[in-house]
């Protein structure tokens, strides 16, 4: 030890000092370790262990998004298959009714021509039958004038008869 005193004494080194100074820094080092590194080094694993929890909290809620994305437009895509589906059904359905609607109005036009002959050779019959008693009592008037003598109703109903023949024939 002598040797160091010698080595150290120029330099003016007291050694009591020395180790007092050395007890105080080991004491505040042992002071500043316990109250204020350790809490501070707790302090600063808690906020790296929240951090760390933090961006695997966001990984996970970025893999639901993307999940929860792709979900979106699967459904997405089925209600446009399914809406889709609805306008092409909608689409034969109205053909169908136009379909049937063209068969309806071609079978009403088709009654209302024929209704509309029927009347006209009904009402081409009822003057068919009114022009032969028309020229029946033509016939009459004439041939009693022609033959200057009173017809009787029979004889009236004869040349009716008769002429309604020729009418027709």
């Amino acid at each position: 030890m002598e040797q160091v005193t010698q080595i150290i004494g120029p330099f003016g080194v007291d050694w009591w000092k020395f180790a007092t100074t050395t007890i105080n820094f080991v004491i505040v080092l042992f002071i500043l370790h316990r109250f204020a590194y350790k809490p501070l080094l707790q302090m600063l694993s808690e906020r790296r262990d929240r951090i760390e929890k933090s961006l695997k909290d966001a990984e996970k809620i970025k893999e639901e998004l993307t999940r929860t994305e792709t979900a979106r437009k699967e459904t997405l895509d089925k209600a446009y298959a399914q809406a889709q589906r609805l306008i092409d059904e909608a689409k034969v359905s109205a053909g169908k009714v136009e379909e049937k609607k063209i068969h309806e109005a071609t079978a009403q036009a088709a009654e209302i021509v024929r209704k509309a002959h029927a009347s006209a050779v009904q009402d081409r019959e009822k003057q068919f039958i009114e022009l032969k008693k028309q020229i029946g009592g033509l016939v009459v008037d004439t041939t009693s004038r022609v033959v200057g003598k009173v017809i009787t109703p029979e004889d009236e109903r004869r040349l009716q008869e008769e002429t309604a023949r020729a009418v027709n024939a």
